[in-house]
């Protein structure tokens, strides 16, 4: 907007020499004359400065006893003597102005920012399914209701800002960095949950925070079978059950059971090998249709790079207008196969990736018992982890358990 302004006011660009260029800046800045894009090369200064500020210079000049050039003109009022010899570049001028005009009433870009978890395909489909796309009318965006609506569809979302550049519309959005609140939140209002176990070993440790523990370290445990119950009793004085209040089982428990590995890495493998010949086509996209120049006869096998950029005036006046171009790059594929060497590097740099991610999760490998077999087609890493985690999963009682007097113990 800034730019706009400037422009249809009109500005030159002068260079200034002498005495003292640094004390005639000052003076321009005690007499409220605007300078910018000031340039130092050695012996003179480049700047720029409004037709209004240039005629006030004089004052300044003879004080400093500096002197300056006009080295160009920018704007409209220097256009306007060209302009009335040329009545169809009049014309077509006013009409890129009104079209610019109507176009910036419009939202034509749609920037989404600090998404991490939650990915710009499916926050796209949110917006259009509330009606913000491309195209829209700018005044139809109510930011605080777009707020609302975002944070309600998405839980792990936090914080959200809706604020209009021009006509790009800046979704910036900050996500829970401690997802697990979000989930205990919502556990909130349950009656109970359980913790079950989520792998087939032996309990190794176990230290029990609220809940009845019905397993102990050194016993062994089924994936599913119940280890620490969220449905507490409480007896009567003769021992008999009463009644069962209801809590959130939290303990730490530590389970040693063997993890399957298993890994598959083709034979043979496709090499390209490039020719050094290649296509560029260019393109031009509209918010609905796309349009390509002819490239000729496509090569058999290559691969294609597309580089394209939205067309936008001013900083923040997107345009409805993608341009770009897909370079094809030819290759003759060529089949070889894997040595017995390269195939067993791959594969350990596989179990190496494997490793770091059983480890960054808080998983203690005690033990690895795996070995690599082929065939005919698949070079394959097998074998079992023995590991120890906390391989339990925290479950809701159901809801026919809740509220059940036991017969033995009803009046």
């Amino acid at each position: 907007m800034v730019g706009i302004i400037k422009f249809l006011k009109g500005y030159v660009r002068i260079r200034v020499w002498g005495y003292s260029p640094e004390r005639f800046m000052n003076l321009c800045g005690n007499h409220d004359i605007l300078l910018w894009n000031i340039v130092n090369h050695g012996d003179y200064y480049t700047m720029c400065v409004s037709i209004k500020g240039f005629f006030s210079l004089k004052n300044c000049l003879k004080k400093t006893g500096t002197r300056l050039r006009i080295e160009k003109r920018y704007g409209l009022p220097f256009l306007l003597p060209m302009v009335r010899k040329r009545k169809i570049f009049a014309i077509g001028f006013a009409g890129c102005f009104l079209f610019l005009c109507f176009m910036s009433r419009f939202i034509w870009a749609i920037d989404i920012e600090g998404n991490l978890t939650v990915t710009d395909d499916v926050f796209l489909d949110f917006l259009e399914q509330n009606g913000i796309q491309a195209g829209m009318r700018r005044d139809a965006v109510v930011s605080p209701t777009l707020e609302e609506k975002i944070r309600e569809r998405f839980d792990i979302i936090t914080w959200t800002s809706v604020q209009l550049d021009g006509t790009r519309l800046v979704i910036q959005v900050k996500e829970n960095e401690h997802p697990g609140e979000v989930q205990k939140e919502e556990q909130e209002g349950e009656a109970g949950r359980n913790l079950l176990a989520d792998a087939d070993g032996v309990i190794v440790k176990m230290i029990t925070r609220t809940g009845v523990p019905l397993k102990k370290p050194g016993d062994e445990v089924k994936r599913g079978e119940l280890l620490v119950q969220g449905q507490v009793p409480i007896l009567n004085e003769d021992g008999t059950i009463r009644r069962y209040e209801y809590c959130e089982a939290d303990a730490d428990i530590f389970i040693q059971y063997r993890y399957p590995v298993r890994e598959k890495l083709p034979s043979t493998y496709i090499a390209k090998e490039y020719t050094g010949r290649l296509k560029k086509q260019p393109f031009f996209r509209t918010m609905k249709k796309e349009y390509r120049l002819p490239q000729g006869k496509a090569y058999s096998y290559c691969d294609m790079v597309t580089e394209e950029r939205q067309i936008r005036l001013f900083g923040n006046l997107y345009l409805p207008l993608i341009v770009g171009k897909t370079t094809y790059r030819e290759y003759l594929p060529t089949e070889l196969s894997y040595s017995s060497r390269e195939a067993g590097e791959l594969l350990k740099g596989r179990l190496a990736k494997l490793v770091l991610t059983l480890e960054e999760k808080g998983v203690q490998i005690i033990q690895k018992d795996v070995k690599i077999v082929t065939n005919t087609k698949y070079y394959i890493l097998k074998g079992n982890f023995t590991v120890i985690s906390q391989a339990v999963v925290s479950v809701p009682i159901e809801k026919d358990q809740t509220g059940i007097m036991p017969e033995e113990s009803k009046p």
